[in-house]
């Protein structure tokens, strides 16, 4: 099973895609902040809507 969320596995298959689009690790965390919190705001929405 490939873990998406594997920086080992993220950073080779960016390496794979384009050399130059290698992501840091920093960076790598603050997607996966991001990806959580718009989450949060949907699930909340969807609450508020139902």
């Amino acid at each position: 099973m490939i873990n998406p969320y594997d920086y080992n596995f993220n950073k080779s298959f960016l390496n794979y895609i384009n050399p130059n689009m290698a992501i840091s690790q920093h960076s790598q965390k603050k997607i996966k902040k991001n990806i959580k919190l718009s989450r949060f705001k949907l699930i909340k929405t969807l609450n508020f809507c139902a």
